[in-house]
């Protein structure tokens, strides 16, 4: 049994921070670099298939080919994996079997699963572990991928350390315990290995870099008044809010603030 933790995210431009700029410098920017350079940007839907994201040979792949089975909860860039046997995927899992024989056993409510997508990082996780829970207890998969979010979520929104980042993480013990107590009750203790991990850290900053202000002090961006500091506020999950940071007139010369 091995659960895993890690998160993959990106982030695009918004147009309405470049509106009032000069046309060249929007149609420059509005693009990714890759495209301006005459190459196709690359773009990670989870809803495509696993065979057209990952070109790699994966941990459950292996897995596959030697005859073990295998299963997991809202996992990234495994849309329909031929090495996959049991899948709560993350973009649509209610329409999945896993998500069927949940509602059947009572383990969900079908209007709990409508919700599930879209909804706060901490009712997803609430989700995904009774998904977890139930593949152990039912299926017993020799290998299972588990994706809990909500420590990524905070630490994203309210920083590292912070106390929204360390209630995220108590409740992440919480889940990993359910799993654990899954586990226990079906036997397996002995037999199953439990890795936790994560694709990345964070840390606290205390300056705040404005690149918009560089490209006007280089002629890119022109003009005064405008809002030339955008902070992403929500870059994933299809939700994407900006707010300007920083307004800079002429005659300023625009610095990093701590």
């Amino acid at each position: 049994m091995k659960t895993v933790n890690t998160h993959c995210y990106l982030a695009q431009p918004h147009r309405d921070g470049y509106r009032r700029e000069s046309r060249a410098a929007r149609r420059h920017f509005q693009r990714p670099a890759c495209a301006r350079r005459g190459r196709k940007p690359v773009r990670v839907d989870g809803r495509v298939a696993k065979s057209e994201l990952v070109q790699a040979r994966t941990v459950y792949d292996a897995a596959h080919d030697v005859g073990l089975t295998t299963a997991e909860v809202a996992w990234v860039a495994v849309n329909r994996a031929a090495s996959i046997d049991w899948s709560f995927a993350e973009s649509s899992p209610a329409e999945g079997l896993v998500a069927r024989e949940m509602v059947d056993q009572g383990v969900v409510t079908r209007e709990e699963m409508q919700v599930y997508r879209g909804s706060p990082p901490p009712y997803e996780d609430e989700m995904r572990v009774r998904a977890a829970v139930h593949l152990i207890e039912k299926h017993r998969p020799n290998l299972m991928l588990v994706h809990l979010a909500t420590t990524d979520d905070a630490q994203h929104e309210y920083g590292a350390r912070s106390l929204g980042a360390r209630t995220a993480l108590v409740l992440a013990d919480r889940q990993i315990q359910r799993i654990l107590d899954a586990i226990n009750h079906a036997g397996i203790r002995d037999k199953t290995t439990v890795l936790v991990v994560s694709d990345h850290g964070f840390r606290a900053y205390q300056h705040r870099i404005y690149p918009n202000a560089l490209l006007r002090q280089k002629g890119l961006l022109r003009g005064s008044g405008r809002r030339i500091g955008l902070r992403c506020l929500d870059c994933y999950g299809g939700r994407r809010r900006f707010r300007s940071t920083s307004r800079v007139n002429r005659s300023e010369t625009p610095r990093s603030k701590s």
